[in-house]
């Protein structure tokens, strides 16, 4: 039986987790040419190599594991806190719930009787992942198999993740994991009412451009530190809510992404107070084709898996030999606009045998911001990206 987790705990999870979606958004290729738009989803990533730490062992899991955790217990993250934060997102009612995820752990058919019944229990109890089989020899068809799951639980966000291409010779197995998340404001805005306005970080002229910008008066959460404008916006039933942060004035976005951790994301959240204004936000749209993270995972530490010396004999059993990560994908997608917010993301892990009345104050969001859509009681991100132009796609 799993343990509950103190409120201490899971906050510490979720500060693990926005440290990994910030740390992948200061690297290539998420960090872009110029600080262009970006989206990306930490629980996704997470839910994967979650599901990729279960089955392995040795410096290949102990990697991983460093992802949400300190070297002094480097488990602790995928196997106890992770597992907790996926439970506190669990919705009461699925049917009414704004957030869907799913973990499935794509194997040959070939294999499918190796995995290992302990690996199974382990991805279906603590990550609610399950195990399908799939003939990797028939590249075209799995990849439309799995892109078929991952388009389905995210409404058509993500109609493709896998290629064919990516699936090679000697495919082991795919470990996925899918997000979808649809939800109204609390007060939604009137469309109405949205009209151009500047948005940028320089005066009027070629460093700001007219956006469409909704408008409205209503109560926000908002805080200042240290020049940092914050202010965070709840969805319906405030069960989610989407955090937005200003560089101050002066400042550019690229040095408050370079300074934010997920401490800081929690120390604005616990420095936020009720403020009634006329609250401006542009509308937005930013979409992330499916993205090698290969090259961040890397850097952040995760080397074995991709390597020859990979062991994921927990997984796979004895067809675990010469089995090593061939790439990490990832895409995501948001849209916000009036009526409230859309997004989703997929992850998937490869794994290939070697072969191959008085007038309130005005809140305007009017340049360049961070922004993280996360869930209201645990903090954990479900989204993390930054808005340059807003009317970019």
């Amino acid at each position: 039986m799993l343990t509950p987790l103190s409120a201490a705990a899971k906050s510490e999870a979720a500060v693990a987790l926005a440290d990994l979606g910030l740390a992948m958004m200061r690297l290539p290729p998420l960090v872009g040419e110029g600080g262009t738009n970006t989206v990306m989803s930490p629980v996704s990533v997470a839910s994967a190599m979650a599901l990729v730490h279960a089955g392995a062992a040795g410096a290949t899991r102990r990697e991983i594991g460093l992802l949400l955790s300190s070297a002094e217990a480097p488990d602790r993250g995928m196997t106890i806190q992770f597992p907790a934060i996926l439970r506190a997102l669990a919705p009461v009612d699925p049917n009414t719930s704004p957030l869907v995820m799913a973990n499935r752990v794509w194997v040959d058919k070939a294999i499918e009787d190796k995995v290992g019944s302990d690996y199974r229990q382990a991805a279906k109890a603590q990550l609610g992942g399950d195990v399908a089989g799939v003939n990797f020899e028939t590249p075209g068809p799995a990849a439309a198999t799995i892109n078929g799951w991952v388009s389905g639980i995210t409404k058509g966000l993500i109609p493709t993740l896998v290629s064919e291409a990516a699936l090679l010779p000697g495919t082991r197995a795919v470990v996925t994991n899918a997000v979808y998340f649809k939800s109204a404001w609390d007060k939604p805005f009137d469309a109405a009412s949205t009209r151009p306005s500047p948005f940028g970080t320089g005066p009027a002229g070629a460093d700001r451009k007219s956006v469409p910008t909704m408008v409205g008066e209503r109560q926000v959460a908002a805080g200042e530190f240290s020049g940092t404008e914050v202010y965070e916006l709840p969805f319906r039933n405030r069960e989610f809510v989407l955090l937005m942060a200003m560089p101050a004035k002066g400042q550019t976005l690229q040095t408050l992404l370079n300074g934010a951790t997920g401490l800081v994301i929690a120390s604005w959240r616990a420095g936020l107070a009720p403020k009634q204004c006329l609250f401006q936000m542009p509308r937005f749209n930013i979409r992330l084709p499916s993205t090698s993270l290969q090259q961040p995972l890397k850097l952040l530490g995760v080397n074995t898996a991709f390597e020859d010396r990979a062991d994921f004999t927990p997984m796979l059993g004895t067809a675990a030999q010469n089995v090593r990560l061939t790439d990490v994908l990832h895409a995501a997608s948001i849209v916000v606009d009036e009526t409230g917010g859309e997004a989703a993301a997929a992850t998937a892990a490869i794994t290939a045998a070697r072969s191959a009345a008085i007038a309130p104050d005005v809140c305007a969001i009017d340049r360049p911001f961070l922004y993280v859509l996360l869930h209201r009681e645990s903090g954990a991100p479900l989204f993390i990206g930054r808005v340059v132009d807003p009317a970019a796609n």
